[in-house]
Order: structure tokens, then sequence, then C-alpha cells
């Protein structure tokens, strides 16, 4: 089977996403990564888009 790796949170398409899409993304899923709502609260769905900044920062 091929896997695709899909873009690196840290450059590609993901720098030019706004907080809104990255949240949506983990709130709702996108393509092949599925839905985290049940699994993380607002709150940390926002802290997981600022974790995602600060990866970004690192590169």
């Amino acid at each position: 089977p091929s896997y695709s790796t899909g873009n690196s949170s840290r450059g590609g398409a993901m720098k030019d996403l706004t907080d809104g899409q990255i949240y949506h993304t983990i709130q709702y899923g996108l393509n092949l990564m599925g839905s985290y709502a049940s699994q993380l609260s607002p709150e940390e769905r926002w802290k997981v888009v600022m974790y995602v900044h600060e990866l970004q920062k690192a590169q």
C-alpha cells in the first residue's frame, strides 16, 4: 500500500493556514486526518493551534 505523508506542520501548505483553518481541521478533520472534536475541548484545540505555530517558528 501507498501512504501519503501529507504536508509538514513546519512548512509547505501549513504555513499559510490561519488559526481558524487549523482549528477547523482539528475539530472536523481533513482528508485522511479524522476529527479530534470528541478527544479535545475547545480550549485544548486552541492550545494545539498555538503549538503548531511554535513548531513552525522552530524551523
